[in-house]
């Protein structure tokens, strides 16, 4: 009957939902969704693991979300978002986040906008974040033994974008 299959549904959408944390857990990968026209924006848990706050003390802005990076990161990273809005398709970039403990941590993002088909306006971003801290640190600890630059590293610091046709 239709309260027995809605009964089902909702166990497989519950246990959909157990799986994406655990696998979010294992790989140090958070995610987030945000609602540009309503400016409503969407942590998961393991993101808010990633920046060290708890939800129910935080409410998850994208102001917010700038001034939790550090300040020689976030105008690099507001530009990758500005330019996402004004066409690219994707974005990705390193960058810092300052835990409220004071420690900082390295991570890597990506997003990518969803837009309005009619008029290209930017409807949703969503994307994933993951704490890429322990690569930084093997990272620079070969750039100090060795003396030379890692090759990614100053592309994945700078940012990346794709871009779309219109």
């Amino acid at each position: 009957d239709g309260e027995e299959s809605l009964r089902r549904r909702l166990a497989e959408v519950t246990e959909r939902e157990r799986q994406l944390a655990e696998a979010q857990d294992i790989s140090g990968i958070g995610s987030w969704s945000w609602d540009v026209v309503t400016d409503q924006v969407v942590w998961s848990e393991q993101l808010y693991r990633i920046y060290d706050l708890d939800p129910a003390d935080h409410v998850a802005t994208y102001q917010g979300f700038l001034d939790r990076l550090h300040p020689d990161d976030r105008e690099m990273v507001h530009e990758r978002v500005r330019a996402t809005f004004e066409g690219a398709e994707e974005f990705s970039f390193d960058a810092r986040v300052l835990r409220p403990s004071g420690e900082v941590r390295w991570t890597h993002g990506r997003g990518r906008v969803a837009r309005d088909t009619t008029t290209g306006r930017p409807l949703r971003m969503s994307g994933t974040t993951a704490d890429v801290t322990a690569l930084h640190r093997h990272q620079q600890a070969a750039t100090e033994a060795t003396g030379a630059d890692p090759p990614a590293a100053g592309a994945r610091r700078r940012g990346q974008q794709r871009h779309h046709a219109r």
